[in-house]
């Protein structure tokens, strides 16, 4: 179980690419909570995204597979 918390706040560009690249190929093996304000970016790699405003719950959708 991987949590994370704004996990590429403090990276460059090329660092924050290696970091999706990594946690991608973990995928398959690894239920992560990422919490994020750039959604491009955990985009690829979340089957579910909950939206919060003001603690409340906002928006709680599945995403559609691709590929």
């Amino acid at each position: 179980m991987l949590v994370l918390d704004e996990p590429a706040a403090n990276l460059d560009p090329e660092a924050r690419h290696v970091f999706f690249r990594l946690l991608a190929e973990k995928r398959e093996s690894a239920a992560m909570l990422i919490s994020s304000h750039r959604l491009d970016e955990v985009a690829a790699l979340v089957q579910r995204v909950i939206e919060l405003d003001k603690g409340k719950v906002v928006l709680d959708d599945r995403v559609a597979e691709t590929g």
